[in-house]
């Protein structure tokens, strides 16, 4: 069946027409036809003809130019000057192949595919993306010029992260960034979720099971980034807050039917284990500088990092003969020191086994 439709260009190598006749010193400027037949010849480039002057092969751009069907010479020919040109064929012109004739059987690369230039070149465009991206087994991602960054595939097992470098202080470092340019109280400025959408169950078990998230505290401003950070779970619900930690480092706990607890408020601020017998002293303590004896089982303990002011809450037992008797009997508080006397169940004064704690807020 014959070929139907414009014909290809196509073309053997074909002696061009002697132009010496026309050189004057001062012309540039010659058409280029064929010998044989007078054809006009529209070089793809200039690599694309031989050109020789008085027997020299010209350098093509630099001693000659090509534009259409016409050849210009840097310097104008002498009209001595002797010609002769060979044009090595024309580029054959397959047209623009049609939708989807292209096919990977076709393209079948065996080697890298690389653009022209680093960073010449992108994958898709903000209005033409590519659909799926698929990598084999241990596939890596490199990112920037030095590769420093890699994403690599886990066979059966997840994704790794990695910096490459290995001096000192090279962290890996994922940024969770948002794109809100207006923080308002309670946004979310980034999130991590937790799910099994494929399990069978369906209903509470294919909702999100916990999460991670930071929320902002308040609107944001030049001199506020205040954010808590939440951590969310779920019993048969969507992931909910249980705990939380503020801006100022206050943990929450969620307790029972949604009541919450400041665990931070609910800490001891300070306590201490005091020996009595011989030279008093602490064997244990927190947030305690010092210890004075001020008399038998009378002392006074020094806070280190002050208390907000006296009114916080002292507890204490004492130990006699192996059992707990009375309470600590407060002497005095002050924000910076507590003064305390020690007794047992038989109105004597305790100097072994003493245990204090301070709740309240620091200063």
């Amino acid at each position: 069946m014959p070929y139907i439709g414009k014909s290809p260009l196509t073309g053997n190598f074909s002696e061009l027409t002697d132009v010496s006749g026309s050189f004057d010193g001062s012309t540039t400027q010659f058409a280029l036809t064929t010998r044989i037949g007078g054809v006009a010849v529209t070089p793809v480039v200039e690599a694309a003809l031989l050109i020789s002057l008085n027997g020299v092969i010209q350098e093509p751009t630099t001693s000659y130019t090509v534009s259409g069907t016409n050849i210009t010479f840097t310097s104008a020919p002498a009209s001595t000057d002797e010609f002769f040109g060979v044009v090595m064929g024309t580029q054959l012109d397959i047209g623009t192949p049609s939708d989807s004739t292209v096919t990977p059987a076709k393209l079948n690369l065996s080697s890298a595919l690389l653009p022209a230039t680093a960073d010449g070149a992108a994958l898709g465009s903000a209005s033409l993306e590519w659909s799926d991206l698929y990598l084999a087994d241990s596939g890596v991602i490199y990112f920037g010029n030095d590769q420093e960054i890699t994403l690599t595939h886990s066979a059966d097992s997840g994704l790794l992260l990695k910096h490459t470098a290995t001096a000192d202080d090279k962290p890996i470092n994922l940024t969770l960034q948002t794109g809100e340019t207006d923080m308002a109280a309670n946004d979310v400025i980034g999130k991590i979720s937790f799910q099994a959408p494929d399990e069978g169950t369906g209903t509470d078990a294919i909702l999100v099971s916990a999460a991670i998230q930071a929320v902002a505290e308040g609107d944001h401003s030049s001199s506020s980034n205040a954010t808590k950070l939440v951590f969310m779970t779920g019993a048969s619900e969507a992931a909910a807050e249980k705990v939380s930690i503020s801006s100022a480092g206050i943990l929450t706990i969620q307790g029972e039917n949604t009541n919450t607890t400041n665990a931070t408020q609910g800490v001891a601020k300070a306590w201490a284990h005091v020996n009595g017998s011989g030279t008093p002293a602490f064997e244990d303590s927190f947030n305690k500088a010092s210890l004075t004896d001020n008399a038998t089982g009378d002392y006074t303990a020094t806070i280190a990092n002050d208390m907000g002011s006296a009114d916080y809450v002292l507890a204490g037992t004492t130990a006699t003969a192996g059992f707990f008797t009375n309470a600590v009997v407060n002497r005095a508080m002050a924000a910076g020191t507590i003064r305390f006397i020690t007794s047992n169940d038989d109105s004597g004064f305790d100097t072994d086994n003493n245990s204090i704690a301070l709740h309240g807020d620091l200063s």
